[in-house]
């Protein structure tokens, strides 16, 4: 009995024992708390931040855990400026600051880090953190506020220097480095701190050699006409914020009598044009056709041989309506290579070489689609046509010949005749126009042989079939345009939600206008004040003091339903 007792109690510990052991190797995923969502914390910085006096070579900002450093070169900025910039690095809680040049006396000095200062575990970073101290007896605590758009869809503008010149000469942006800098964030919006009082000239600079100057063409610029004047903003009482405090920031700032609003400065951002004219790309198309692009709107350009051509009249110039593209179509034969100088203007921009040697392809069709005469029309793939549009048909070349009697157009069944002409002035582009029934079938026949191209190519069978939409399938906007008298030329555009143009109009003065034919969907209204009357919008140049026009959109987006008519009325002031 003692025996069997005896044995049961070794088996419950032999249990017990083993029991133990499985639980130990089973791994089981710990339970921790809620995720980390809060940025580091600054707790402490030797020397205190906002220090007066400030004399150290170094600075020391310890933060409530791990950091660490993201895109620190792009981010950080000192303001004002050191020749040298300052050596920055990560170890441990802290950020440590190795000062370069020595500051200057009685300046104040704001170290910004933008959002490169994250928790090593999430990457939740601190936004816009900032470093203060003064080598005089007080600190500077004005600031600048605003935001930078570009000047022609008004887009936020991220990542720009806004700078600011306690000097009024004209070169400022071009040869001397500003007094006070920062970026802008991701929604366009500045905010230069702690400056001194006075007035200052303001520039906003997209710098792709990031020397804080005006000095490559294709930086972009923003300026204002006048002077700015600083004004106080809200100075934090203490170093550091706990967690807590800086979920609830609004406790954690000194109030001051004078406190007032300040005043939001916009910047317009603008590439100034490039008057220099470049011959940017030219080649050639199976022999017969030379492709010419342009940086700018040609002006009076001109082709010249420099060998011997067996014709003078050896070519077709087609441009397009922004004059900076050329297609050269050509009617030689016989030659195998063509040597021109291209000048605009009276100005030689450069000399080419085309091969007119007819290269096959591996199917032995010619490349471009030039062996033959086709065609497209603007029917798209359904079949669905608008009202309030004009049939188009694309040929692949200018025609040398035609017959429109043989052009059989059909309403239903019934033979109508529509006006048909070409649209531009080498006769590939053929428009019909015709006042369309709503939900009628329409069909367009050509025989062939009927058309044929200056290269003596003839035409297939042309067909074309079509329906046209239904009056209820488009609403209506009835726009109230309320302008004001400051600009006497204006231009409305209708855009998609992209900022495609749609419509566009010229205006000179307040009216209703009436858009139809609109499909169901949103809308953008855009207004730009045409001052030269050039029929488009026009960028600034800095040092002759003119800004780019102004561009306005309508607040909002606008909905536009099927059967339905909208009236808005949008009154525009400056």
């Amino acid at each position: 009995m003692l025996q069997r007792e005896k044995n049961n109690i070794q088996y419950l510990l032999f249990v017990a024992v083993w029991l133990l052991v499985v639980s130990c190797a089973n791994i089981v995923t710990p339970t921790g708390g809620q995720k980390d969502v809060l940025p580091p914390v600054p707790v402490s910085a030797t020397p205190k931040n906002y220090s007066i006096n400030f004399n150290a070579t170094s600075v020391k900002i310890t933060f409530d855990e791990f950091i660490k450093l993201k895109d620190i070169g792009n981010q950080f900025i000192m303001s004002p400026l050191q020749e040298n910039p300052p050596e920055i690095k990560e170890k441990g809680h802290s950020v440590l600051i190795q000062l370069k040049d020595k500051p200057l006396p009685n300046t104040t000095y704001t170290l910004s880090f933008g959002n490169s200062i994250t928790d090593i575990t999430e990457g939740n970073y601190i936004n816009n953190y900032q470093y203060v101290f003064s080598t005089g007896e007080t600190l500077d605590s004005l600031s600048v506020k605003g935001s930078v758009k570009n000047a022609f869809d008004l887009k936020p503008e991220d990542g720009v220097y806004v700078m600011l010149y306690d000097k009024y000469t004209d070169s400022l942006p071009i040869k001397s480095r500003p007094q006070y800098v920062c970026k802008t964030n991701q929604t366009g919006a500045f905010e230069v701190n702690n400056v001194r009082s006075g007035q200052y000239k303001i520039f906003a600079l997209k710098d792709v050699n990031s020397n804080y100057l005006f000095d490559q063409p294709n930086e972009k610029i923003a300026f204002l006409d006048q002077l700015v004047t600083p004004e106080i903003f809200l100075v934090p009482k203490k170093d550091s914020l706990n967690k807590k405090d800086s979920l609830n920031k609004k406790n954690n700032f000194i109030k001051k009598d004078s406190l007032k609003k300040n005043t939001f400065t916009d910047l317009f951002l603008f590439e100034e044009p490039d008057t220099v004219q470049r011959l940017l790309k030219s080649n050639v198309t199976q022999g017969k056709r030379l492709t010419f692009i342009f940086k700018q709107g040609t002006r009076n350009l001109e082709l010249r041989s420099l060998r011997p051509l067996p014709v003078h009249d050896w070519k077709i110039d087609e441009f397009c309506p922004t004059k900076d593209t050329l297609l050269c179509w050509l009617k030689l034969t016989g030659v195998d290579s063509l040597f021109l100088e291209v000048k605009d203007n009276g100005k030689i921009l450069d000399t080419v070489e085309f091969s007119l040697a007819v290269k096959p392809t591996r199917k032995g069709r010619d490349e471009g689609g030039l062996d033959k005469l086709i065609f497209y029309t603007n029917v798209i793939g359904n079949g669905i046509f608008n009202l309030n549009v004009p049939l188009v048909i694309n040929f692949s070349s200018p025609l040398k010949s035609f017959d429109f009697t043989k052009i059989i157009f059909k309403e239903e069944k019934e033979i109508i005749k529509p006006e048909i002409h070409f649209k531009d002035s080498v006769q590939r582009i053929l428009q019909i126009d015709y006042k369309w029934k709503e939900e009628t079938n329409y069909s367009l026949f050509i025989p062939p042989g009927a058309l044929t191209d200056m290269f003596a190519h003839t035409s297939d069978t042309i067909s074309v079939k079509f329906k046209t939409k239904t009056l209820k399938n488009y609403g209506t906007l009835k726009l109230k345009l309320d302008l004001p008298s400051t600009c006497s030329n204006y231009i409305l555009q209708l855009c998609d939600e992209q900022d495609k143009v749609l419509q566009e109009q010229m205006i000179s003065s307040s009216q209703t206008i009436k858009l139809e034919y609109l499909n169901p969907g949103n809308y953008k209204l855009k207004v730009i004040f045409d001052k030269n009357n050039n029929k488009k919008w026009d960028s600034g140049r800095y040092l002759l003091k003119l800004q780019p026009e102004k561009v306005m959109y309508y607040p909002g987006i606008i909905g536009v339903k099927a059967n339905w008519d909208l009236e808005q009325e949008w009154k525009i002031t400056e």
